[in-house]
């Protein structure tokens, strides 16, 4: 629509440059080299009046998309609330399914920005799932099985399933807030209140100011918008609904509870749901505080706190991976 605007203004603008070049010829009262300079330029300046309505739709689009002051505001004082810096937490991970049924996995999560690297590790009775990003989510491995060696991820993978339908490896390389940053603009709609904090919970009392976000790369080709949710007292994220194309909820990332940390504010239970109530994920995190997570729950079913001894590093495979091998 901005280019169609852009090319009727100028259409208006030169249109009278070219009639008064037809007026000119019509009245024949110049000389030859006077009409034609009459001519000539006026054309000139229309072909120069069409490069920039051609150039003006870019230009618009870049305008459009800049922060709204207030949400960029609303989103600044969200970052001085949360958590930042490295960290290590024991995670329980309570998996519900329409078809599967409810199982947990426990294990570790360790998160560190400075190095862009995210490690994480789930053991359960039937299941396990190891997972490592580096170079801020750039390069991702998972391990296959108890015993497999780690195997890169492809790029064209990391939006499909992680270790529950409703959590990509994407979503796991922007654990906790980061699917707040790297996005094409943002701007502040109407605030909601009495929102369910979830499914199985009593519905909020508070006011919750809202932003929508236009995602960036890595999230745009699975969404057309971001809808996030910030309570008032303090700014903290409190739901991130994702949209698809054409405006339909696909699922919701939800931050439960809070803890109170030398860090910030720290997530300790996240929850991410498929809109239509058929499975659904829950993290909750305890946050290690004298013992960094090195090993990868040996005994199932065992406490986070009994298996952080012997952590073995992965042999990375080298960045030249066959493509019989990255799968």
């Amino acid at each position: 629509m901005s280019s169609n605007l852009t090319s009727s203004a100028t259409g208006i603008l030169y249109t009278p440059f070219l009639f008064l070049t037809l007026v000119k010829f019509a009245s024949g009262k110049y000389s030859l080299v006077v009409r034609f300079l009459n001519s000539t330029v006026p054309l000139l300046l229309i072909l120069v009046m069409h490069c920039i309505a051609q150039s003006a739709p870019a230009a618009l689009s870049a305008m459009l998309q800049m922060e709204d002051p207030s949400a960029a505001l609303l989103l600044a004082r969200a970052r001085q609330n949360q958590f930042s810096g490295d960290f290590s937490a024991a995670v329980v991970c309570v998996r519900a399914s329409y078809l599967d049924g409810i199982d947990t996995l426990r294990g570790i999560l360790e998160i560190h920005p400075g190095s862009g690297e995210k490690r994480l590790t789930l053991r359960g009775s039937n299941a396990s799932f190891e997972w490592w990003s580096r170079l801020g989510g750039r390069e991702q491995w998972q391990r296959e099985g108890l015993q497999g060696r780690p195997r890169r991820i492809p790029p064209h993978s990391l939006k499909k399933p992680a270790f529950a339908p409703d959590i990509s490896f994407e979503d796991l390389a922007r654990l906790p807030f980061g699917h707040l940053e790297g996005n094409r603009s943002v701007h502040r709609t109407e605030a909601i209140t009495n929102v369910a904090d979830s499914g199985d919970r009593a519905k909020m009392k508070d006011v919750l100011d809202r932003l929508t976000f236009v995602p960036g790369a890595g999230l745009a080709v699975l969404y057309g918008s971001l809808q996030a949710a910030f309570a008032r007292d303090p700014v903290v994220l409190r739901r991130l609904v994702f949209e698809g194309a054409g405006g339909r909820p696909s699922k919701r990332m939800e931050i439960l509870h809070y803890s109170l940390e030398a860090g910030g504010l720290f997530p300790t239970e996240i929850l991410f749901a498929g809109e239509e109530g058929l499975s659904s994920v829950r993290l909750s995190l305890t946050r290690l505080q004298d013992d960094p997570a090195r090993d990868k729950m040996d005994i199932p079913g065992a406490a986070p706190r009994a298996s952080l001894r012997t952590f073995a590093e992965p042999e990375w495979l080298p960045r030249d991976v066959p493509e019989s091998v990255e799968r």
